[in-house]
């Protein structure tokens, strides 16, 4: 009998084998697959209130400053010597950076 040349075949995981395949790994009981699918819905739900969308909003602004802050206190920090001492990567990235 012949056998088939190359590399087996693998047959693909079914749609269903695919969703429940991050579940069989954390050995997650049916019970909590489905109370967690709940948990998600009612939190997409409570999201998509206005009023957490304003506090969404506000957080990511003051956040966004903040980073920003930071970030130019830490360029505003490096200095004509700290470029001098570091290596030509570095010194590519630095230089972008101080723009």
């Amino acid at each position: 009998m012949n056998k088939p040349k190359g590399k087996p075949k693998l047959r693909q995981p079914s749609k269903r084998q695919r969703q429940l395949l991050p579940w069989r790994h954390r050995n997650v009981s049916n019970k909590n697959r489905s109370n967690s699918g709940k948990v998600e819905r009612m939190v997409r739900n409570m999201m998509e209130e206005p009023e957490i969308q304003e506090k969404i909003g506000d957080e990511k602004s003051v956040m966004a400053k903040i980073y920003r802050d930071k970030a130019r206190r830490i360029v505003d920090s490096i200095n004509d010597v700290d470029i001098e001492k570091a290596s030509l990567q570095q010194r590519a990235f630095l230089r972008r950076a101080a723009r």
